[in-house]
Formats: structure tokens, sequence, C-alpha cells
């Protein structure tokens, strides 16, 4: 089983859209997974649904996290949360929320005791965006690369196409909307539990 694991905000919906038009190309079925393990939007960590997901893994399973620098990522959750359930707290007092950088160094920490057991790839949001991305699917999902350029065109296109439809507003650049003192907050608590592979590239 291929599992992308994300926390909200990451860039899953673009992925799971391109892996899904990847697939269905190439006739693969029901081998992929996408989930936030626990931290599903706008809910309390859910600590049954990260032990479910922890035991179930085999050594098998290929696993990729989809991983975005902080600031950007609580920026863009804090907008979701806002538009999707009608949040009424403004940027700086969520980022010092439940819901806010604590949120996300949970999750970190989730994935730093699974890097200990399981191998796992992490691919940067930045990264994910690049059209040179779609030739690395066919590595991420340890099946054979026959992609060409009329594929990735195709795949593009119908991404591009659906994803479009879908949005609505966007949450502007987090140097924009978040206070100086507030991305230092974020930057000061991320540091212990920053993995070694936000440094690391995938591409």
């Amino acid at each position: 089983m291929n599992y992308f694991l994300s926390y909200p905000r990451s860039g899953r919906t673009w992925q799971r859209q391109r892996v899904k038009h990847f697939c269905a190309l190439h006739g693969i079925k029901d081998t992929v997974r996408f989930s936030h393990i626990g931290f599903e939007r706008y809910a309390p960590k859910n600590v049954t649904a990260i032990q479910n997901f922890t035991h179930r893994l085999r050594s098998s399973d290929n696993i990729t996290v989809l991983l975005r620098k902080g600031e950007a990522l609580i920026n863009s959750y804090w907008f979701y949360c806002r538009k999707q359930y009608g949040l009424g707290i403004e940027l700086d007092p969520f980022i010092r929320s439940d819901l806010g950088v604590k949120r996300v160094r949970d999750f970190l920490g989730v994935i730093s005791a699974l890097k200990k057991r399981h191998h796992l790839r992490f691919l940067h949001y930045n990264d994910a965006f690049d059209p040179h991305f779609l030739y690395n699917i066919p590595d991420i999902l340890g099946v054979e690369n026959n992609l060409d350029t009329a594929m990735i065109k195709a795949i593009e296109t119908k991404v591009s196409a659906g994803y479009t439809n879908k949005r609505s507003g966007k949450p502007g650049n987090y140097k924009d909307t978040m206070s100086t003192s507030s991305q230092k907050y974020i930057r000061e608590q991320l540091q212990g539990v920053s993995l070694a592979e936000y440094r690391e590239r995938y591409l």
C-alpha cells in the first residue's frame, strides 16, 4: 500500500488528484491512501485514529509525508477554518491556540515516531507543485515509469481544471498577514521537532 500523510493544508488535494489521474491512466486500483492520520480539519487530535493507523502499517508499505513551511501552513489552515467553519479568531491568537502551532508540533511528533520504525519519504509543498514532480509519481508508487510528455500534459490539464473549480479565495502570503513576532514564535516552537528532511528536498 502507498500512503501519503499530511497535515491539513499541505497540498493534499492537488497531489491526490495528480496521483488519481496517473493511476487511472495506468489501470492502478486501490493501492493509494491519503490520510491526515487523526489530524482532520478543524477537529481535536484523534489519538485513537493515530494509534489505529500506526498499528496497521506494514514494513512493505510505501509512506510519503507531505510537508510545508510552518508559517505558511498555519496561515493557510487559519484562513481555511475562518472560511469554512466561521472561526471567529484573528491569526495571531489562533497561532497560540490549541489549533495553532501546538497542533502542528503534535503532528510532527507522530511523524518523528513513525520515522523510527519505517522508511519515510518527504515531499515539500513547493517541490510538489513543480510540474517535473509528476515524473516522480511512478517511483513513489513503486511502478514502472513510462510517463511521456503527452501523459504529463493530460494529467496536469485534468488536475488544473478540477482544482480551479473547487478553489475560492486564497490566504495570501504569511509575511503579509502574520506579525513578525508570530513568525518568530512559530519558528521557535517548531525548531525542536522539525525533521532533518525539511532540508532534504525530494526532487
